[in-house]
């Protein structure tokens, strides 16, 4: 992400990325090269959600432009502290802290690694006696 749009954007609530012209364009430059983007959201309220588990939300990014920021939020209602990027490579890096408590209960996660495996051998078209490792 440049800078441009983690302002225009990723911290703006209600404007969608994928609604955009620049996606628009992005995307078209990424079909000529026979690429295939699908957006995963569509509301502009993602970064936002996250703090319904979350606490803090860290971000590291590199855009192809060579804009590298690292910026992390300690809440909904708070800004947004930028700092020269770490990245190395191109891509945008998200993590979350988990709230201790949520609804007075410990926060835990928890998956079933083979129901897990399952789901996406099913989705991604691989076969099922291939080695789990």
């Amino acid at each position: 992400m440049t800078e441009e749009s983690i302002g225009r954007y990723f911290t703006s609530l209600g404007k969608s990325y994928y609604k955009s012209p620049d996606f628009l364009a992005e995307q078209k430059e990424l079909k000529d090269a026979d690429l295939i983007c699908t957006p995963i959201s569509t509301f502009g309220v993602g970064v936002l959600s996250c703090f319904m588990i979350a606490e803090t939300i860290e971000v590291k990014t590199l855009a192809k432009e060579g804009t590298k920021v690292d910026f992390h939020v300690t809440g909904p209602g708070s800004l947004f502290w930028a700092k020269e990027g770490t990245r190395d490579q191109q891509g945008t890096d998200v993590k979350i802290w988990l709230k201790p408590k949520l609804n007075g209960k410990e926060t835990k996660l928890g998956h079933e690694w083979s129901r897990c495996l399952s789901s996406l051998r099913k989705h991604f078209g691989y076969p099922f006696d291939s080695p789990t490792e």
